[in-house]
């Protein structure tokens, strides 16, 4: 697809759109490559020149999206793209779901973890009322609830503790966790773990 938009012709952006919707959809599991993800931001680049209107803010979503993900920009172009939040705002995107999962993501890379943990809560209670069963969770609720934790493991007043009990909950919970969150899950709850020993070793309790 790049080779194909080298011209710089917009002849091929409906193509190029329809792979990085794909791509954005499941962009976790792509977190370790980071010259796969620089390719897919230069193709949402492309895409966000060529188009206008409605898709135009779709691409910038996907542009947001891959550029915050591998936290390859400096803080100064993060920022930037809190006008493009804003005009996306302003046309009434705002509870769009795709929107509310970019914002949550921008949010983290900037350390506004607790706003980050609310928007990735909100984006629980959505995918939760889309599942045909109320014991199943969709691919996406694991990656919204797992990013709301992680996102409350970074904020301070949270008690790494009650936090641990929280996935162990989730685990024994549900059996059909998707391997890759049923995995970082994991990860997360060990490092609760080694967080809250360090902190107990470094604050013992005094005996009375």
């Amino acid at each position: 697809m790049l080779k194909a938009i080298e011209p710089a012709r917009c002849d091929y952006v409906a193509e190029a759109m329809e792979l990085l919707s794909e791509i954005t959809e499941e962009i976790d599991r792509f977190e370790k490559d980071l010259s796969f993800m620089e390719n897919c931001k230069k193709l949402a680049q492309f895409c966000y020149d060529c188009l206008d209107g409605q898709l135009k803010q779709k691409a910038g979503l996907f542009l947001i999206e891959i550029s915050v993900f591998p936290a390859t920009e400096t803080e100064k172009e993060l920022s930037g793209f809190e006008e493009l939040f804003y005009n996306m705002a302003e046309d009434g995107l705002s509870n769009d779901i795709d929107f509310i999962r970019c914002r949550a993501r921008l949010l983290a890379e900037q350390g506004k973890f607790r706003k980050s943990a609310e928007l990735w809560s909100n984006i629980c209670e959505i995918r939760k009322s889309q599942a045909t069963s109320q014991n199943q969770r969709s691919w996406e609720w694991w990656r919204a609830k797992f990013y709301e934790l992680a996102c409350l493991a970074k904020w301070p007043q949270t008690k790494k503790q009650q936090l641990s009990h929280t996935i162990e909950i989730l685990e024994n919970s549900f059996s059909d966790i998707p391997p890759l969150w049923a995995e970082k899950l994991s990860s997360l709850k060990a490092r609760l773990y080694r967080d809250s020993q360090q902190s107990t070793q470094v604050n013992p309790v005094r005996e009375q």
